[in-house]
């Protein structure tokens, strides 16, 4: 059912007795209806009581991207977004839903996944984002997947893994791939975000860029753009990546960095949001 048809989600929620708790609740008008709202930003549980339609987003923890991997001239990869999971209109019945937020990959290292699990309901998981490796070597595989190192020849960015998970549609998108010549500089690719893949680095001084997010209006009734990659480095001699982290509750990639003794950047944490007729 799509989130516009408000009068059967609110028929629905109404005939089954649906009530809930757990994590932070807020209330919003959109279209003539009240929606409850029930945000978790750390691990917690979603308590259901009776049975009802409920819309759901899902973010896992973004990747942490590369430092400079040793070498002056060489950029690191951007981390990829987590994955993103969205649903609507997911019937959920009466019980403890047990809601783990995954957190960020610190440097070179994945995300952590976020999931909800309850025994009946089953399992939906999204995929903690890829991170930027150590090079020379190819992105980190995730939700979406990390950039290349710009270390190492024909270096390629990390696969996106998320899919669809227990009825909730997935998105993630490939990290971008490196720029590396003869001399040994380097540029990494950008981490894939939840709307786009990750930048290809065109030059030694053009790393790729980050990935796009993806909008997504539960939380709040206006879109709300989380999920998106970090950033690749150039070569430190043409400007140093910032290393910059994703925020918190975000999905966000980190952002490379150039240079000997340099430090990527963390990606940010995930998140869990279910929305309702009030």
């Amino acid at each position: 059912m799509p989130l516009g048809a408000n009068k059967v989600a609110l028929f629905a929620a109404s005939a089954g007795g649906f009530s809930a708790s757990g994590g932070t609740e807020t209330t919003y008008d959109s279209g003539g209806t009240t929606y409850m709202v029930h945000t978790f930003t750390t691990s917690s549980t979603f308590t259901v009581t009776g049975s009802g339609d409920v819309d759901i987003l899902m973010i896992a923890g973004g990747g942490g991207a590369a430092g400079g991997t040793g070498n002056i001239n060489v950029g690191g990869g951007g981390g990829g977004a987590g994955g993103q999971l969205e649903g609507s209109a997911i019937e959920m019945t009466a019980g403890d839903y047990a809601i783990t937020i995954g957190g960020g990959g610190g440097q070179y290292n994945n995300g952590h996944n976020s999931t909800i699990v309850e025994t009946t309901w089953g399992t939906a998981t999204a995929n903690g984002g890829g991170g930027g490796p150590h090079g020379p070597a190819n992105g980190n595989s995730g939700g979406s997947g990390g950039g290349a190192s710009g270390r190492g020849e024909n270096m390629v960015g990390g696969a996106a893994t998320q899919s669809t998970s227990n009825g909730l549609t997935g998105y993630g998108f490939a990290g971008g791939d490196n720029f590396f010549n003869v001399s040994e500089e380097g540029a990494g690719g950008g981490g894939g975000g939840a709307g786009g893949v990750g930048g290809n680095a065109v030059a030694r001084s053009s790393a790729g860029i980050k990935g796009v997010g993806r909008s997504n209006s539960i939380q709040t009734g206006s879109g709300d753009t989380r999920a998106i990659g970090g950033y690749g480095a150039a070569a430190q001699t043409w400007g140093p990546g910032n290393g910059a982290s994703g925020a918190a509750n975000s999905g966000n990639g980190g952002d490379g960095n150039s240079g000997t003794s340099t430090t990527g950047g963390s990606g940010g944490s995930g998140i869990v949001v279910f929305r309702y007729a009030a």
